[in-house]
């Protein structure tokens, strides 16, 4: 036997969906929101026009952008053990290096110190 819905719930179904879909959403920002305050990294632009981030809590500052501000793929990026050095009038990759890593794999910052 072949189960039926109630004609006026397959009315209703489009609006609960639409419902369902913005309660989603609202939930995807809020929870985006609260990572975002979440760190206490700053980024900032330098008088030369170079960005730079700076941590308030350790006052340390560094060229590279921490962990806690990447996006997913920038951290899939940055555990890459190479990068590609691009020529900045051409674009053109010039070189292509080894990131130095310390002993526990983990690549090595420059402090602006």
């Amino acid at each position: 036997m072949m189960n039926m819905m109630d004609p006026n719930m397959m009315m209703m179904m489009p609006q609960m969906m639409a419902m369902a879909q913005m309660a989603m959403s609202q939930n995807s920002a809020a929870s985006s929101k609260k990572k975002k305050k979440a760190t206490l990294w700053t980024e900032h632009t330098s008088p030369d026009g170079r960005t730079y981030f700076y941590h308030s809590e350790t006052k340390q500052s560094s060229w590279s952008k921490p962990d806690e501000l990447k996006t997913p793929s920038e951290r899939l990026l940055s555990k890459c053990p190479w990068k590609e050095h691009k020529h900045a009038e051409t674009g053109k990759i010039t070189s292509t290096t080894l990131i130095p890593r310390n002993r526990l794999g983990q690549s090595q910052r420059t402090s602006l110190r």
